[in-house]
């Protein structure tokens, strides 16, 4: 090899071996950003009544209404077949629907996101069931620390005039029509205007949505959907 072209082709090799830490260096930092970002669900977009604000961590329970609101709410409520089933095409949620009461400290008692729990959706039979008058509620996880998106995952992404179909025991179906979707910290979750009595069939969609707190383990806000029977 002359001697020009080997001192060329040692300036390229020290100019390789010059840039390979900073070529790793980079490379580890996208892998420790991909390895520790955790992509949260879709957010409702907002709106004026909606309470943005983020409060400090609360824990992952939905709270019930308040007793004195259960009460009147059941006081007017007619029988009416049980949810077995929930529709929403625009997120693509097709899902059957449990019914579950209160746990011990007055929230809904959803089960914890393992497994087919899940991508299954909850009814609080403790109010009304859908079609009848009043708000009937719908739970569902946004995601599972070991599956994933969960049933409720793209809960947010719903807008006005989107349609949610429940089906019920006796085969029937019930429609509603998305009214507004907010997003509300949950150390400040209003049950008035979430469980409040309402002069027409009304439905309630719930999941976790905002930011992920780590050390808390859990989103720091829900997402509820309010929807309204669909006339005719």
């Amino acid at each position: 090899m002359r001697a020009g072209a080997r001192r060329a082709q040692a300036r390229w090799t020290r100019a390789w071996w010059t840039a390979v830490p900073a070529v790793l260096a980079l490379a580890g930092a996208a892998l420790v950003a991909v390895g520790l970002g955790r992509p949260g669900p879709p957010q409702p977009r907002p709106q004026p009544s909606t309470a943005m604000t983020v409060a400090g961590a609360g824990a992952t329970r939905i709270p019930g209404p308040d007793p004195d609101t259960d009460r009147v709410v059941r006081a007017g409520r007619i029988d009416v077949p049980e949810p077995v089933a929930v529709d929403i095409p625009r997120i693509a949620v097709h899902a059957a629907v449990v019914p579950v009461g209160r746990d011990a400290e007055g929230g809904v008692a959803v089960p914890a996101a393992v497994g087919e729990a899940a991508r299954l959706a909850y009814w609080y039979r403790d109010l009304v069931a859908p079609g009848a008058v009043g708000p009937a509620v719908v739970v569902g996880h946004v995601d599972s620390r070991r599956d994933g998106p969960a049933v409720f995952y793209r809960l947010g992404e719903l807008l006005p005039g989107d349609e949610v179909t429940v089906r019920r025991a006796d085969a029937s179906r019930v429609r509603f029509v998305v009214r507004s979707v907010a997003r509300y910290p949950k150390a400040a979750f209003p049950t008035d205007t979430v469980y409040g009595p309402t002069p027409v069939p009304g439905l309630r969609l719930i999941t976790c949505g905002g930011s992920f707190d780590r050390d808390a383990g859990s989103y720091r806000d829900d997402v509820v959907v309010f929807a309204d029977a669909r006339s005719g």
